[in-house]
Protein backbone atom coordinates (compact mmCIF):
# COMPACT_ATOMS: atom_id res chain seq x y z
CA UNK A 1 0.00 0.00 0.00
CA UNK A 2 1.63 3.13 -1.28
CA UNK A 3 0.98 6.40 0.59
CA UNK A 4 0.25 9.53 -1.36
CA UNK A 5 0.16 13.05 -0.02
CA UNK A 6 -2.76 15.27 -0.77
CA UNK A 7 -1.86 18.53 -2.55
CA UNK A 8 -2.87 20.64 0.50
CA UNK A 9 -0.48 18.59 2.68
CA UNK A 10 2.39 19.27 0.28
CA UNK A 11 1.71 23.00 0.38
CA UNK A 12 2.30 23.13 4.15
CA UNK A 13 5.99 23.37 5.07
CA UNK A 14 7.09 20.92 7.74
CA UNK A 15 7.47 22.34 11.26
CA UNK A 16 11.25 21.77 11.19
CA UNK A 17 11.53 23.84 8.00
CA UNK A 18 9.63 26.69 9.64
CA UNK A 19 11.97 26.54 12.65
CA UNK A 20 15.00 26.60 10.36
CA UNK A 21 13.64 29.58 8.43
CA UNK A 22 13.05 31.44 11.71
CA UNK A 23 16.59 30.66 12.87
CA UNK A 24 18.05 31.88 9.57
CA UNK A 25 16.05 35.11 9.78
CA UNK A 26 17.37 35.69 13.31
CA UNK A 27 20.94 34.54 12.63
CA UNK A 28 22.44 38.01 12.64
CA UNK A 29 20.48 39.35 15.59
CA UNK A 30 21.74 38.18 18.99
CA UNK A 31 18.75 39.64 20.83
CA UNK A 32 16.36 37.57 18.70
CA UNK A 33 18.54 34.52 19.27
CA UNK A 34 18.49 35.13 23.02
CA UNK A 35 14.74 35.63 22.92
CA UNK A 36 14.30 32.28 21.14
CA UNK A 37 16.15 30.33 23.85
CA UNK A 38 15.63 32.45 26.98
CA UNK A 39 12.79 34.97 26.68
CA UNK A 40 13.24 35.87 30.36
CA UNK A 41 16.81 37.04 29.76
CA UNK A 42 15.89 38.88 26.57
CA UNK A 43 13.19 40.78 28.48
CA UNK A 44 15.66 41.61 31.26
CA UNK A 45 18.20 42.78 28.66
CA UNK A 46 15.63 45.10 27.06
CA UNK A 47 14.52 46.38 30.46
CA UNK A 48 17.93 47.21 31.91
CA UNK A 49 20.77 47.25 29.39
CA UNK A 50 19.82 50.41 27.56
CA UNK A 51 18.94 52.45 30.63
CA UNK A 52 20.77 51.43 33.77
CA UNK A 53 24.29 50.66 32.60
CA UNK A 54 24.22 47.57 34.86
CA UNK A 55 23.33 44.09 33.64
CA UNK A 56 22.54 41.48 36.29
CA UNK A 57 22.44 37.99 34.77
CA UNK A 58 23.95 36.30 37.83
CA UNK A 59 22.64 32.95 39.09
CA UNK A 60 20.30 32.42 36.13
CA UNK A 61 21.50 29.01 34.94
CA UNK A 62 22.96 30.41 31.73
CA UNK A 63 24.61 27.71 29.61
CA UNK A 64 27.19 27.97 26.82
CA UNK A 65 24.69 28.52 24.00
CA UNK A 66 22.88 31.30 25.84
CA UNK A 67 26.14 32.78 27.08
CA UNK A 68 27.35 33.21 23.50
CA UNK A 69 24.25 35.27 22.67
CA UNK A 70 24.83 37.45 25.74
CA UNK A 71 28.47 37.92 24.70
CA UNK A 72 27.39 38.98 21.21
CA UNK A 73 25.02 41.52 22.73
CA UNK A 74 27.79 42.91 24.91
CA UNK A 75 30.13 43.21 21.92
CA UNK A 76 28.02 45.92 20.31
CA UNK A 77 26.44 47.47 23.40
CA UNK A 78 27.37 51.05 24.26
CA UNK A 79 25.54 51.53 27.58
CA UNK A 80 26.37 48.58 29.85
CA UNK A 81 29.32 49.51 32.06
CA UNK A 82 29.00 46.58 34.47
CA UNK A 83 27.92 43.03 33.61
CA UNK A 84 27.30 40.43 36.30
CA UNK A 85 27.35 36.91 34.83
CA UNK A 86 28.61 35.03 37.88
CA UNK A 87 27.23 31.79 39.30
CA UNK A 88 26.08 30.33 36.00
CA UNK A 89 27.05 27.35 33.86
CA UNK A 90 29.24 29.23 31.43
CA UNK A 91 32.05 27.27 29.89
CA UNK A 92 34.90 27.72 27.44
CA UNK A 93 32.64 28.49 24.49
CA UNK A 94 31.09 31.42 26.31
CA UNK A 95 34.47 32.49 27.66
CA UNK A 96 35.91 32.71 24.15
CA UNK A 97 32.83 34.61 22.94
CA UNK A 98 33.23 37.06 25.84
CA UNK A 99 36.88 37.52 24.88
CA UNK A 100 35.78 38.51 21.37
CA UNK A 101 33.20 40.86 22.89
CA UNK A 102 35.87 42.53 25.02
CA UNK A 103 37.95 43.20 21.92
CA UNK A 104 35.03 45.09 20.35
CA UNK A 105 33.35 46.69 23.38
CA UNK A 106 34.49 50.20 24.30
CA UNK A 107 32.12 50.74 27.25
CA UNK A 108 32.29 47.80 29.66
CA UNK A 109 34.28 48.61 32.80
CA UNK A 110 33.44 45.65 35.07
CA UNK A 111 32.80 42.01 34.21
CA UNK A 112 31.93 39.47 36.90
CA UNK A 113 32.53 35.86 35.84
CA UNK A 114 33.26 34.09 39.12
CA UNK A 115 31.75 30.69 39.98
CA UNK A 116 31.36 29.46 36.42
CA UNK A 117 32.99 26.59 34.58
CA UNK A 118 35.56 28.61 32.68
CA UNK A 119 38.69 26.62 31.92
CA UNK A 120 42.10 27.41 30.48
CA UNK A 121 40.73 27.78 26.95
CA UNK A 122 38.46 30.64 28.10
CA UNK A 123 41.09 32.05 30.44
CA UNK A 124 43.69 32.26 27.68
CA UNK A 125 41.23 33.91 25.30
CA UNK A 126 40.25 36.47 27.95
CA UNK A 127 43.90 37.20 28.71
CA UNK A 128 44.45 37.89 25.01
CA UNK A 129 41.42 40.17 24.92
CA UNK A 130 42.83 42.26 27.76
CA UNK A 131 45.67 43.28 25.50
CA UNK A 132 43.18 44.84 23.06
CA UNK A 133 40.66 46.27 25.53
CA UNK A 134 41.26 49.74 26.94
CA UNK A 135 38.13 50.21 29.08
CA UNK A 136 37.76 47.14 31.32
CA UNK A 137 38.95 47.96 34.84
CA UNK A 138 37.63 44.97 36.82
CA UNK A 139 37.40 41.33 35.80
CA UNK A 140 36.39 38.88 38.52
CA UNK A 141 37.33 35.31 37.61
CA UNK A 142 37.73 33.47 40.92
CA UNK A 143 36.29 29.98 41.47
CA UNK A 144 36.72 28.82 37.89
CA UNK A 145 38.82 25.99 36.47
CA UNK A 146 41.92 27.96 35.49
CA UNK A 147 45.44 26.52 35.56
CA UNK A 148 49.01 27.72 35.73
CA UNK A 149 49.23 28.37 31.98
CA UNK A 150 46.33 30.80 32.24
CA UNK A 151 47.90 32.48 35.26
CA UNK A 152 51.07 33.17 33.26
CA UNK A 153 49.04 34.52 30.33
CA UNK A 154 47.18 36.82 32.73
CA UNK A 155 50.43 38.10 34.21
CA UNK A 156 51.65 39.00 30.72
CA UNK A 157 48.33 40.59 29.76
CA UNK A 158 48.21 42.70 32.91
CA UNK A 159 51.68 44.07 32.21
CA UNK A 160 50.42 45.21 28.80
CA UNK A 161 46.93 46.46 29.76
CA UNK A 162 46.88 50.01 31.14
CA UNK A 163 43.34 50.04 32.54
Amino acid sequence: SKQTNKPEELAQPPAKLEQLETCLEQAGDPLSQLEAVRPDLAAKWKETSETSGYLDFGSRNIDNETGVFVARLLASNTTVKSAYLSCNNLGNTTGKALAEALKANKTLQSLFLYDNHLGDEAGMALAGALKANATLQRLHMDNNELGEKTGKAWATALRTNKT
